[in-house]
């Protein structure tokens, strides 16, 4: 027997909450969050759809296997070393420039040498655990792909309305212009700001065209096997592997926030530290620019108000 969980399911869900679906059966849950709108009212909104979110570095969005969901195949996941090295695989690159840049800044950054080498191995752990899931998770993609470029599913996504970021709409993707890419780049902070900002796929449309998902066969065979389930009658119980994070860790994780405040305090002190706010806006991205990780003017305002 297998008992089902009840989850309130959003309208509308990020490209690659579709794939999961379909691959793993993890549904698009809804998050409702109170949001003041643009005529002075506050209105429930889903995550996805607010704002404040998509002006942070983009909605929530577990965008890689969960432990639960590879401990299917039958193994057994060390979740802290995994969520380790998922969150160390993020701009692993862009990291190491901006620990240059604070080490020529005169910033000691030993402890972040010996972090960064027990990532590298946690790294490898992570990577070798979803490569056993990728070709499901490659098909599942595809299926997406097809199925919007068909029309068959329905796109929308989240515009700024100006370039202080005060105003925002959504409008519909027309279907000729989804691409296989897209099913995994739901969020575009680099580009301009009048861009698409976030992509979105109808929940209700996802469903109707793929009600069953495809489900994880264990290694010794057997039926499909789905972590949404919560098995009841003596089989193996899936239980969620440790706390799971949320989302994406942010952009060149937590160090170029740091990183670009040293940096913004070291020129403030400076004679040449401009007044206004939107030029001070500009230093801290070019600073960022310099060290290889560019960021949207709406993250440096965010960061720029942690300044004293």
């Amino acid at each position: 027997m297998k008992i089902y969980t009840e989850v309130a399911l959003a309208e509308w869900c990020l490209p690659i909450e579709a794939v999961f679906w379909l691959a793993f059966g993890r549904p698009p849950e809804a998050s409702y969050e109170t949001w003041k709108n643009y005529s002075g009212e506050y209105e429930q909104i889903d995550i996805r759809l607010h704002p404040e979110h998509v002006g942070r570095g983009g909605p929530d969005a577990v965008d890689y296997p969960r432990p639960e969901e590879i401990e299917l195949l039958g193994l057994t996941v060390d979740s802290s070393r995994y969520y380790n090295g998922i969150y160390g695989t993020e701009d692993r690159e862009q990291i190491e420039k901006i620990i240059r840049s604070l080490e020529e800044r005169g910033e000691d950054v030993s402890d972040y040498h010996l972090t960064r080498r027990q990532e590298a191995l946690d790294c490898e752990y992570a990577q070798s655990l979803v490569s056993i899931l990728q070709p499901l998770i490659d098909e599942a993609k595809a299926e997406i792909f097809l199925a919007t470029f068909a029309g068959k599913i329905r796109g929308m996504a989240f515009f700024w309305k100006d370039e202080e970021y005060r105003q925002h709409e959504l409008r519909d993707v027309p279907k000729e212009s989804w691409t296989l890419l897209k099913m995994e780049t739901f969020y575009t902070d680099d580009e301009p700001w009048d861009s698409p900002k976030s992509l979105y796929l109808s929940v209700p449309d996802l469903l109707k065209e793929f009600p069953r998902p495809k489900g994880i066969i264990p290694h010794d065979g057997g039926d499909p096997r789905f972590a949404s389930m919560i098995l009841a009658d003596g089989e193996n119980h899936v239980a969620p592997s440790g706390r799971m994070p949320r989302g994406r860790p942010p952009k060149g994780g937590d160090l170029l926030r740091m990183a670009a405040l040293i940096e913004a305090r070291r020129r403030k002190k400076s004679a040449n530290w401009p007044i206004k706010t939107t030029a001070q806006e500009a230093e801290i991205m070019q600073y960022c620019q310099e060290v290889g990780v560019p960021i949207s003017r709406s993250t440096a305002q965010r960061w720029l108000k942690e300044l004293p």
